[in-house]
């Protein structure tokens, strides 16, 4: 849920009107498949109109432009079993799937472009979760991109069914409980029975007291 700014434009759409006045028309869509170790990941989205430009700190020291997508699609597909999630359609309601791809970045550093391919959050205050459109180091095929993608979404629903944490017991229970849900989902994804992926991933979170 973006910040509102003037005309009812969010404050990134602001930036992308300033934006486009000094550069060629942006892309409206986005999509882009990765495999990886053990799954496939399709992801389609849309940008809004205005599109949403940002001058994002990827991490400390290093800063790029960047266009926000808005997810249709994030699927997640076992190469074992060919089950599939789409973690969309378990983000809760009030909260967006976003991906972010690179315009420009400051003197064209390669550590911008390092980052902007690591980059990922799942953002409270916004209530978004945030993929790069990389979908992970273009070198690394193990299943980090899976991993991180259902542990944004699973904090997203940690957060809205139980509440953000307010102490270091609190925030530990929390990543105990997403750790345990990730493992249950990706278990029912990768196995060739009757277990469904997506119900579990909407089930209620499992007390850690």
């Amino acid at each position: 849920m973006a910040d509102s700014g003037a005309e009812g434009y969010t404050h990134r759409q602001l930036s992308g009107l300033e934006h486009l006045q000094f550069s060629a028309s942006l892309p409206t869509e986005f999509s882009t498949k990765r495999d990886v170790k053990s799954f496939s990941v399709e992801v389609v989205g849309k940008s809004k109109l205005p599109p949403e430009i940002e001058w994002l700190p990827l991490e400390e020291g290093v800063e790029a432009y960047v266009q926000y997508f808005d997810l249709e699609r994030f699927v997640i597909t076992s190469k074992e079993s060919g089950k599939t999630l789409d973690l969309v359609a378990i983000t809760p309601k009030d909260w967006d799937q976003k991906i972010i791809t690179l315009i420009q970045h400051e003197d064209n550093d390669p550590d911008a472009l390092y980052s902007f391919e690591a980059y990922q959050r799942a953002d409270v205050n916004r209530q978004e979760c945030v993929i790069n459109a990389s979908l992970g180091p273009g070198t690394d095929n193990s299943n980090t991109v899976v991993l991180l993608g259902l542990w944004n979404t699973l904090i997203a629903r940690f957060v809205q069914e139980v509440g953000n944490p307010v102490s270091e017991e609190g925030f530990a229970a929390m990543r105990e409980s997403v750790l345990q849900k990730r493992s249950e989902i990706l278990w029912a994804l990768e196995s060739n029975d009757d277990s469904n992926p997506q119900k579990i991933a909407l089930s209620p979170f499992q007390s850690q007291e």
